[in-house]
């Protein structure tokens, strides 16, 4: 078992889940694929390599979701990200990030 796998708090799924991380005062989104996800964190890839910020929220629409996260680790196009606990927030009803 790899050292990310031994430092989990909590036990992640495996997913296909359409996300989006939003960043720079919501001005900068990427599309993203959430591969597992667990209370604590997710792993997410992307169609290219990108050096991502360390803080940005994560937006999951299928599930209403958005949480601010932070990254962890990266490997190519995949990131391991943590989120920041007690953020988990329903989008506002105009469907963007925020109020």
């Amino acid at each position: 078992m790899s050292d990310e796998h031994e430092r989990r708090s909590s036990r992640r799924r495996r997913t296909f889940l359409k996300g989006q991380l939003v960043f720079n005062n919501n001005s900068s989104v990427l599309d993203c694929i959430v591969k597992d996800l667990s209370d604590a964190g997710a792993a997410v890839s992307f169609d290219g390599v990108f050096n991502l910020p360390q803080e940005f929220e994560l937006l999951i629409s299928t599930r209403d979701v958005q949480v601010s996260a932070h990254l962890v680790w990266s490997r190519g196009t995949t990131h391991g990200i943590a989120f920041t606990a007690g953020t988990v927030a329903p989008r506002n009803s105009s469907g963007t990030v925020g109020g």
